[in-house]
């Protein structure tokens, strides 16, 4: 069943060899006509993360990305 749809919109490159979606729509077919908006105008440093960190069983540990 889907829950959500995202779409990335407005690509922009942030500095730093950050290129990254500038505008994010979060939209929900359970809840018709609303939608989330999330406009970002900056970006920090580009991180990589092994591929655990993804996981539920890491959930308890995810304060040590920090």
């Amino acid at each position: 069943m889907l829950i959500k749809t995202s779409i990335l919109r407005t690509s922009r490159d942030f500095g730093g060899g950050i290129t990254r979606p500038a505008v994010i729509e979060t939209d929900s077919p359970l809840y018709k006509g609303y939608k989330s908006v999330m406009i970002f105008a900056w970006s920090q440093k580009s991180v990589d993360f092994k591929d655990e960190v993804f996981t539920l069983t890491f959930m308890p540990n995810i304060e040590s990305l920090r």
